[in-house]
């Protein structure tokens, strides 16, 4: 459960960037058509959702599994005590072993208490919304048929869809006669657009992700870009005069109104100022601003939907980020000696005594990482092969030590 619960944490961080991204390009292309925006919002669905990534060069996430790394670079335990089981005498670690698997224990104990918050607020979600779907559902059973899928209730304030098999469109017995026209087509256009399936998948995955802040203004504002999307689909096609009296039918539907958990394609629940506003401002978006819309919007997915690409730790020094050979640094034999021990010879004929794992953290490195040296010195430390490979002062070489793999 933790290892699902890491992924998470990863995948929440990562879409994060991607929401973020889109927020800074909604509010630069205000006038670009919802339906649009509603599209970078499903890729947001896709960043949370899809368990594979892609790497790209031009990726602007800083790191893929950024929660995951760190904690599978800060619980070290387990692999320092496989190799001290392996080569007791000989393996050096940088950071004191009880201290480690002390660190180690702890995270894990963190880790398990947070899947079960994780997991407990996601069962306290779905079932406060499973109890407002029954209440509304409640409501709504003494409604009778107006006409034309649409039913009347005198238990509802406001209009709105309910029912995703087959979806039946509400209106309250209170609704001016003329509103009904502008109401029930804004209505249908839910249906025809699938919001019924979409938004409350929309808040299942927000519910999954309940403890990001970023996700839930995400779920807002996808809210009303599918109502406003929803507006502009409904007005795009007629006049002003028109657009006018649609605007009234949407003051009078949101000024009283009670909240809607669950069943959310209700007609004057969400940014009723900003859509009133675009209604009677409407116009088409010219070819050239949807060019730059869609072109912007490819190299947001591009930038943040793909992952930094990994390179090979055997094809890049973590210190200067330049390509070194990718076969090993060292072809050693074993040699066994007259004592029973084991030593260590090298192609060019140097025998060493040791073969020893070190840990640490290279300058500028993104995480931890490991040496495996054959040495002769074994009070040699990871400090003092980091520093070996780095420093172009040869007083700083280490003469009894050499490098046979890093991690």
């Amino acid at each position: 459960m933790t290892d699902v619960f890491f992924t998470i944490l990863d995948k929440s961080i990562t879409a994060s960037y991607l929401i973020v991204a889109i927020i800074v390009l909604r509010f630069l292309l205000k006038k670009v058509p919802k339906k649009l925006v509603c599209v970078l919002w499903a890729v947001v669905a896709i960043r949370l959702l899809c368990p594979i990534s892609f790497e790209s060069v031009v990726s602007l996430v800083p790191a893929a599994n950024p929660v995951s790394n760190y904690v599978g670079y800060t619980s070290l335990a387990d692999t320092q005590k496989a190799d001290l089981q392996e080569e007791p005498e000989t393996v050096k670690h940088d950071v004191p072993l009880h201290n480690v698997a002390k660190q180690s224990k702890a995270l894990e104990s963190i880790s398990y208490y947070a899947s079960l918050i994780w997991i407990g607020g996601i069962i306290c979600i779905l079932l406060y919304s499973l109890h407002s779907y029954i209440q509304l559902k409640r409501q709504i059973i003494s409604s009778i048929p107006y006409g034309n899928n649409v039913y009347q209730c005198d238990a509802i304030d406001m209009p709105f869809v309910f029912g995703m098999v087959k979806p039946k469109i509400y209106i309250p017995f209170t609704l001016r006669e003329e509103d009904v026209p502008h109401v029930v087509a804004h209505e249908k256009a839910h249906i025809i657009r699938h919001d019924h399936f979409i938004k409350p998948f929309a808040f299942l995955l927000a519910a999954v992700y309940w403890f990001n802040p970023i996700v839930w203004v995400g779920y807002v504002l996808l809210c009303r870009d599918i109502e406003q999307a929803c507006d502009e689909k409904v007005i795009e096609k007629i006049e002003f005069e028109e657009r006018k009296a649609y605007s009234y039918a949407l003051l009078n539907c949101s000024i009283k109104r009670i909240q809607i958990r669950m069943c959310p394609l209700a007609f004057g629940e969400v940014g009723v100022k900003e859509r009133v506003s675009n209604v009677l401002h409407y116009k088409k978006a010219p070819f050239g601003l949807l060019a730059v819309a869609i072109l912007l919007g490819l190299v947001v997915i591009v930038c943040f939907v793909t992952d930094p690409v990994k390179y090979d730790k055997k094809q890049l020094d973590a210190s200067n980020n330049k390509e070194i050979s990718s076969e090993p640094f060292v072809t050693y034999t074993e040699v066994e000696n007259e004592d029973g021990s084991v030593s260590y010879k090298t192609e060019d004929g140097t025998v060493y005594k040791y073969k020893v794992t070190l840990y640490g953290h290279l300058p500028n490195a993104v995480k931890d990482s490991s040496f495996k040296v054959l040495t002769n010195n074994k009070n040699v430390t990871y400090e003092d092969v980091a520093w070996s490979m780095i420093s172009s002062n040869s007083k700083d070489w280490l003469d009894d030590t050499v490098i046979i793999d890093m991690e």
